[in-house]
């Protein structure tokens, strides 16, 4: 859903230059059915210093749709507009992307527009009745990525998708949405899933250095942070909705997922659940094999030296 400009607020105005972040075309279906190689945006492509913290990107509540935005606009301080369209562009990538069959698990609030605009199955949708899969997502969004694993191999879920807001200062994104997840999936499985594990021993909800162990390794915080400090070039990375800095020396690795797209902002990030290791290795040793095979693959291509030659004339 798309407002015209004239309702939008200027008070409600985000980044300065938000506009000039890159924007490119999803990747398409080869003829073959496979998905071709992810085009979304890297690293290096992004300039968080650009950013104006002290604007807000969240939408006013007129500019909603089923208790999320499917896009909104603002105003810069040039007047120029700007349009935050994350959510309608993951679920383009959806659809062009992903077989008609797949499976993606996302927290509920986001299930209609997934079956709506993405035309793709969901897990759980808006329809809340069943407070036992409701359950399911967020203790799979909450354990660690072994737990994690198996209720996605369970489920036959392909694809993972969380609304992350740390980069711009979107505020309604997942992880201030993740104690719910944490209490409703306590309330099924109170013996595994503990609200307090996820606290400081001050009680303080952080994600920064001082984040607890149980928050460190949940696959919700591994999914929306992964990458992140690559943003700032190896610094720590600037939290801006918690206003916490992601330290870059524990910046986390992905052994049972992969990401597939990310989106303009960031704010909406899809990963694809590995199948099983074809040798049958564990999915944290394969991960660890194939990253240390990539760092030695690098460090031969730094090291090699082309023959000190005469040129033959």
């Amino acid at each position: 859903m798309h407002h015209d400009d004239s309702q939008t607020d200027p008070d409600n105005d985000f980044a300065d230059k938000l506009s000039d972040l890159p924007r490119g075309n999803p990747p398409s279906l080869h003829s073959n059915g496979n998905i071709s190689p992810r085009k979304n945006k890297q690293p290096s492509d992004y300039n968080p210093d650009s950013v104006d913290n002290s604007k807000n990107p969240n939408p006013r509540s007129d500019q909603l749709v089923g208790s999320v935005p499917a896009n909104w606009t603002s105003r810069g301080p040039d007047g120029s507009q700007n349009i935050i369209d994350d959510y309608r562009e993951a679920y383009y990538w959806l659809r062009m992307n992903t077989p008609e069959d797949t499976k993606v698990m996302a927290w509920w609030d986001y299930g209609y527009q997934i079956g709506g605009m993405a035309d793709r199955t969901t897990l759980v949708d808006n329809n809340t009745w069943n407070n036992t899969h409701i359950a399911t997502v967020g203790k799979a969004m909450c354990s660690n990525e072994e737990v994690s694993y198996k209720i996605l191999r369970q489920h036959d879920v392909d694809y993972v998708l969380v609304i992350f807001g740390g980069l711009i200062g979107y505020s309604g994104d997942d992880i201030n949405k993740f104690l719910w997840m944490v209490r409703i999936s306590e309330g099924i499985w109170p013996d595994e899933i503990h609200e307090r594990d996820f606290f400081t021993e001050r009680g303080e909800y952080k994600m920064d250095k001082d984040a607890s162990k149980a928050m460190r390794e949940s696959l919700m915080y591994k999914m929306s942070y992964y990458r992140f400090t690559e943003l700032y070039g190896g610094r720590d990375g600037a939290d801006r909705v918690r206003n916490q800095n992601i330290p870059a020396d524990m910046a986390p690795e992905l052994n049972v997922i992969e990401e597939a797209f990310t989106s303009q902002n960031w704010i909406v990030r899809i990963y694809k659940v590995k199948d099983l290791d074809n040798v049958g290795r564990d999915l944290h040793d394969a991960s660890a094999f194939d990253k240390s095979a990539g760092e030695q693959q690098s460090k031969r291509k730094r090291i090699i030296k082309k023959p000190n030659l005469d040129l033959r004339v």
